[in-house]
């Protein structure tokens, strides 16, 4: 078939340009991989973490937690993770590629962890929207973007997933990725929900507006990424 020899070869293609940063977040994750329980920051005294000094000027009711707790969600470091990918029309072109290249560095990674439950989901709106699971890299580079988008129902259908397919004990991460959100109100409902049900959501930007995808998923929870940095 040639659409999936094409597939095959496109794969190979990023593997091979993703080689040094996947060798790096492989010794960035291998000393959590030795811990008994993943570390969290949230407690008044103790570890400083950098990762919590952004709390500090601002006014949250939490600013002095910056120092690390251990994140207990069951009995082991166990981690469920689920990357929500963006398949709509304005994801075309080099934004297309930006995702499909960090998805498979994501998947490769978490390949060597056997502790990571990792799931892969896609969505994109048409006259409903549409949420379906990626079971192989393959199905990531196969999908095309088209259709719409409608980021919040979409989060929250993908939660109620996520949450009855992977195993109870695990600490469960959520990682949405796309250009965008079509309907804050509806994100920032989806994202509350999201963790009040115990599970984490983080935004990864690809060429969007920062400064909005960060008041619908709160400051220090998003990353942004330009598609053209090569």
């Amino acid at each position: 078939n040639k659409n999936l020899a094409r597939i095959a070869k496109e794969i190979e293609e990023d593997r091979i340009k993703l080689r040094r940063s996947l060798r790096y977040l492989r010794q960035v994750v291998e000393p959590y991989a030795q811990l008994i329980t993943l570390p969290e920051y949230g407690l008044r005294s103790g570890r400083l973490s950098g990762n919590a000094l952004w709390k500090v000027p601002t006014q949250l009711l939490d600013n002095d937690r910056v120092f690390h707790r251990n994140h207990v969600q069951g009995e082991t470091q166990d981690v469920s993770v689920a990357l929500l990918m963006d398949y709509s029309g304005s994801m075309g072109g080099a934004s297309y590629e930006c995702q499909r290249k960090l998805a498979l560095l994501l998947h490769d990674l978490f390949e060597d962890f056997p502790m990571v439950d990792f799931h892969m989901y896609g969505h994109e709106s048409w006259y409903s929207n549409q949420v379906w699971g990626l079971s192989e890299i393959e199905c990531v580079y196969h999908k095309k973007p088209q259709g719409g988008t409608n980021e919040g129902t979409a989060l929250a259908r993908t939660a109620q997933e996520f949450l009855s397919s992977s195993p109870k004990k695990n600490r469960k991460i959520i990682l949405t990725m796309g250009d965008g959100c079509s309907n804050q109100a509806e994100i920032k409902k989806s994202v509350k929900a999201i963790r009040k049900a115990g599970m984490e959501v983080y935004d990864i930007l690809i060429d969007g507006d920062f400064k909005q995808a960060t008041e619908s998923y709160g400051a220090g929870k998003a990353v942004t990424i330009a598609s053209n940095y090569k």
